[in-house]
């Protein structure tokens, strides 16, 4: 039970800070909303960093082993290639329509659509 109650400490520390709080305000007689919204978000930090700490490994066996590289190093292969075909066949759409300048702005936001697919598909692919 011991073991239980201090894996979640920090939690319970904000808990009882928000309780603390609140009830001292009402004491008081006012009810800061700012006070309350602040110790609130307190208590969601404590709660998160409590969370990754319960989550994360207690052993020492490696997360990626070469499955896993290997199916990673395909999937940045097949999704560069991809993407540069898109690229390609985007670039030749947009030349046959006739344009013939195109604004920086809108190939930034084709590479960061790049940056974002790879790195989510790469999330996914890791995971598996």
């Amino acid at each position: 039970m011991k073991k239980k109650i201090n894996r979640w400490i920090l939690t319970y520390v904000g808990i009882c800070g928000l309780f603390g709080m609140t009830l001292g305000q009402l004491i008081k007689g006012t009810l800061n909303l700012g006070g309350f919204s602040g110790s609130l978000s307190a208590v969601l930090l404590f709660f998160i960093i409590d969370l990754i700490r319960n989550r994360m490994k207690k052993d020492r066996t490696p997360d990626f082993d070469e499955r896993t590289r290997h199916n990673m190093l395909k999937y940045y292969v097949y999704i560069s290639h991809i993407f540069i075909g898109g690229a390609f066949l985007l670039l030749a759409v947009v030349t046959s329509i006739g344009v013939e300048q195109i604004s920086i702005y809108y190939l930034w936001i084709l590479i960061f659509a790049y940056f974002m697919i790879s790195g989510i598909g790469a999330l996914i692919v890791s995971r598996k």
